[in-house]
């Protein structure tokens, strides 16, 4: 990755201490274009951080930057997206401060019809756990009954869970609340989580995940 000079960030200490963590969209952008999102710590009125998706033309890969605060001159992350399909897409994520690929996200298109589900894999390509809707009753209404109803989709909106490959035990959420902007709740009831995939997974399933 080219820097132009941008100071890189060492790996900030609050991705380990840090088990719940609010994302806040700042302007809500027709096609996901420009997007930019706040990243604000419990109990603080300062954002710690700042992501930026950057002025995608629509239909663009689904690029993502990190950064310690919207001046942009302390990258801390970033996502990027194999292909240009978001259905299908595939995102790396990586540390800034030593070029370290951390994870990959796989969205699951076919399989995630009926109830949204992701794929979390190691670099080697081994899955680790899945980000999943929280109930595929909930998931099915928010599909049929907001394509009929679309106000149903403000009191029904999408959850998704941080669950084991066989779908038996969760260990964190993301959860979206009731906001004009897009507003999420992410948080994490096991310190095996990375850190780092807390900061990244509100961004990256609010562009490439669609509600």
């Amino acid at each position: 990755m080219t820097t132009n000079n941008l100071q890189i960030a060492a790996k900030n200490p609050q991705f380990e201490t840090t088990d719940s963590l609010e994302v806040k969209q700042r302007i809500r952008s027709f096609l996901k274009f420009g997007q930019q999102y706040d990243i604000y710590l419990p109990g603080s009125e300062v954002p710690a951080g700042y992501c930026n998706r950057g002025l995608n033309w629509p239909w663009a890969s689904c690029d993502l930057t990190f950064y310690t605060d919207e001046t942009k001159t302390a990258e801390l992350l970033h996502i990027k997206q194999r292909n240009w399909v978001d259905a299908w897409g595939t995102f790396d994520l990586f540390d800034s401060s030593n070029g370290e690929h951390i994870c990959t996200f796989t969205r699951k298109f076919w399989a995630g019809i009926l109830q949204r589900k992701w794929i979390v894999s190691d670099p080697s390509g081994q899955e680790l756990f899945l980000i999943q809707e929280d109930n595929i009753m909930k998931s099915i209404i928010r599909r049929i009954g907001g394509d009929f109803f679309p106000p149903l989709q403000m009191f029904l909106r999408t959850n998704m869970n941080f669950r084991t490959l066989d779908g038996g035990k969760d260990f964190g959420d993301l959860n979206r609340k009731f906001s004009f902007r897009d507003r999420y709740e992410v948080s994490r009831t096991s310190n095996e989580l990375d850190g780092r995939i807390l900061w990244a997974v509100g961004p990256l399933v609010d562009n490439a995940g669609g509600r």
